[in-house]
């Protein structure tokens, strides 16, 4: 079982890297078809449940905003004639529209169904919800600082609890498929997106202490996400093996401990720490603070955080009565079960650059 794993992350490790480093094309068409696959796999864990989610707009909508979020424009300048700017801006409201087309279509079949108002309501919703989510980015890129580019995100993710609320009023499967639906596109795609913005930045720079500090490009940035979610399953699973006796989630993931989760932590730091001197070194004028910073407090949050995605897709299989998302990666499952922590990791730390 263990050479499987082994094998299957070296796998998984040198695609990655190789994607990663190749170019922002090659990263984002990576993003793209693992993002997909997730999602299919997703509709999958639905499908157990009884639910019939539309796998041609799941996977599409998904993938849709992910090069949404995280399309490179300076690798589009001069395509069409245009500026990357301008194509990126082109790009986004085209896919704002396909998306509230498909979103408006799916409210049509609800109301020539008949489907009584308590359906309808939560389904109409979401529908704004998502339009919103869209615009938002939209606008946030003409209109908003940095910081409420960020406010904006978190208050997104806030609202999240309200669709719940709002789809238990219904008790029709229309609109719990619905809901189902725009929960996972939401989720995988804001994860995976927010993955190839990090790749996509270029010249990041960081204002500390009222001084403008030179950065490093956006590639490094997105390898710190990799390196925060590996080093914490690492020492999860070293410490966890070794020395785990307090359950963690014993209905979520019986194998998970406490100490393996302080273990993760913990290698998270030293892998944060020698990253953070190999960029010194790599890059002479950043700041030796806002590294520190990267290493000593933002990758520790991080570490919780991607625990915390690894947990929630527990819930999730848990939920449909399956032991892996799927059968794709030897050892690991399937997408999802290899990149959960990516999902709650990538989008924390495109929050933090536009803090900084």
């Amino acid at each position: 079982m263990f050479f499987t794993r082994f094998i299957g992350s070296t796998a998984v490790l040198l695609l990655t890297l190789l994607a990663l480093f190749y170019s922002s094309w090659s990263f984002a068409i990576l993003c793209c078809l693992l993002a997909g696959i997730a999602a299919f796999e997703y509709g999958k864990l639905l499908q157990k449940k009884g639910y019939r989610p539309l796998m041609p707009v799941l996977i599409g909508m998904t993938v849709l905003l992910v090069l949404w979020l995280g399309l490179d424009y300076k690798a589009m300048n001069g395509l069409f004639g245009l500026s990357g700017h301008d194509i990126l801006l082109w790009w986004r409201f085209l896919s704002l529209f396909i998306v509230l087309c498909l979103g408006l279509l799916l409210l049509l079949r609800l109301i020539f169904v008949k489907k009584p108002l308590n359906t309808l309501l939560p389904a109409l919703c979401m529908i704004a919800f998502i339009g919103i989510f869209y615009l938002g980015f939209i606008g946030g890129g003409i209109f908003f600082s940095g910081f409420g580019k960020a406010i904006f995100f978190l208050l997104i993710v806030l609202c999240l609890p309200l669709l719940v609320f709002l789809s238990t009023l219904a008790r029709k499967k229309a609109a719990d498929n619905f809901f189902w639906l725009l929960s996972g596109v939401v989720y995988l795609g804001t994860g995976w997106g927010c993955l190839l913005g990090l790749r996509s930045l270029d010249n990041i720079t960081y204002i500390f202490s009222g001084y403008s500090i030179y950065a490093m490009d956006g590639v490094w940035f997105a390898l710190l996400a990799f390196i925060i979610v590996w080093s914490t399953d690492v020492g999860a699973y070293l410490i966890g093996s070794a020395f785990g006796r307090h359950k963690l989630a014993p209905a979520l993931s019986p194998k998970k401990s406490w100490e393996g989760a302080v273990g993760g932590v913990v290698l998270c730091l030293l892998a944060a720490f020698i990253y953070a001197v190999f960029i010194k070194n790599t890059y002479p004028r950043m700041g030796f603070e806002v590294l520190m910073i990267l290493a000593f407090l933002v990758a520790p949050i991080a570490s919780v955080l991607g625990q915390a995605g690894d947990l929630t897709e527990s819930a999730l299989k848990r939920w449909a009565g399956v032991k892996d998302s799927g059968s794709l990666i030897p050892g690991h499952g399937g997408v999802l079960d290899r990149f959960d922590s990516l999902m709650f990791v990538a989008p924390f730390l495109y929050i933090i650059y536009f803090i900084y």
